[in-house]
């Protein structure tokens, strides 16, 4: 029997020497990192280090809404086998690729991520290259080009043009580029390259067709005077493409691929089309790359002669 303890007057009880109970501590977790890989001729006349701030912003601002702490980072590609090897690594993978469609199409089997969008300037998944002389000079086909001298616009996916002109002087049994053409010079805007033929200083220029119409809009004579002696067939520009590993959650994988196909609705994804000179967000078809798939064909077929 345990006798129970009576205090005097004035007496208070000893404070309890069991310790008070210490708060949980949290453990500290290190911020999800997502990875964008983007070929560097995907920008087109745009400062790259802002078009690479704004995807940031924009991606870490779907994940912010969803719930999740991001740290976004992007890479920037010259070709396509460093994007190949970057899309097989297991450390640090990249979760979502911006590829020019010609790059996309080199990649080895199986290396290629899920493709969901395709680009597009205008209303069509891709753009059309047009070969351009003056009316009056006699430039009339591409044999009338021979020792003249070609400006080609140098930016973006440019080379996607250059690749077509080469296949077509060769398959006309002109050789290639630089036997035909006397001399190439290459410009990075679109009135360097068409205003030269226009002003009839220089025979023939390579242009994309939206920027021809663009020209034209601004000085319809442009258009009155200059010829297109060849026209490409719709080459699609850019594919967007998003893996299956590393994601937080798939959630998080769903809930990106959704504000991508609703890139026009907010402000920072506006932003980014407008840097990236986006007009529509496609939902990726097979289809859409069978002329890039084609021209890859035939240049192989061509080779020495191709440039790929």
């Amino acid at each position: 029997m345990i006798a129970a303890l009576t205090l005097g007057p004035g007496q208070t009880a000893a404070a309890s020497s069991r310790p008070a109970p210490i708060p949980a501590i949290e453990p500290e977790t290190a911020k999800a990192q997502l990875r964008v890989g983007i070929s560097r001729v995907a920008f087109r006349n745009t400062n790259i280090n802002d078009a690479t701030a704004a995807y940031r912003l924009f991606l870490e601002q779907i994940a912010a809404r969803n719930g999740y702490d991001l740290d976004v980072e992007t890479e920037i590609f010259d070709e396509a086998q460093g994007f190949g090897a970057a899309l097989q690594r297991t450390e640090n993978p990249v979760h979502m690729s911006i590829i020019v469609a010609m790059d996309f199409l080199q990649l080895a089997p199986g290396v290629a991520q899920q493709p969901m969008f395709v680009v597009s300037e205008g209303s069509s998944p891709g753009r059309h290259f047009v070969l351009l002389t003056r009316r009056d000079r006699g430039f009339d086909s591409l044999a009338d080009l021979k020792g003249e001298t070609l400006v080609n616009y140098n930016v973006g996916n440019g080379r996607q043009g250059w690749n077509w002109l080469n296949v077509l002087v060769a398959e006309n049994g002109l050789g290639a580029i630089p036997r035909h053409f006397g001399a190439v010079h290459h410009a990075t805007k679109p009135s360097r390259v068409i205003l030269p033929v226009f002003f009839g200083t220089k025979a023939a220029c390579l242009v994309d067709a939206p920027s021809l119409e663009l020209m034209g809009e601004l000085n319809p004579q442009v258009l009155r005077s200059l010829q297109t002696i060849a026209r490409s067939e719709l080459l699609a520009d850019v594919v967007i493409c998003v893996g299956d590993r590393g994601w937080p959650t798939a959630k998080h994988r769903t809930d990106t691929i959704d504000a991508i196909a609703g890139l026009a609705e907010t402000s920072a994804g506006r932003q980014i089309m407008t840097l990236f000179k986006i007009d529509q967000i496609l939902p990726y078809e097979p289809d859409y790359l069978d002329s890039v798939q084609s021209l890859l064909a035939r240049s192989a077929a061509l080779r020495p002669e191709g440039t790929l």
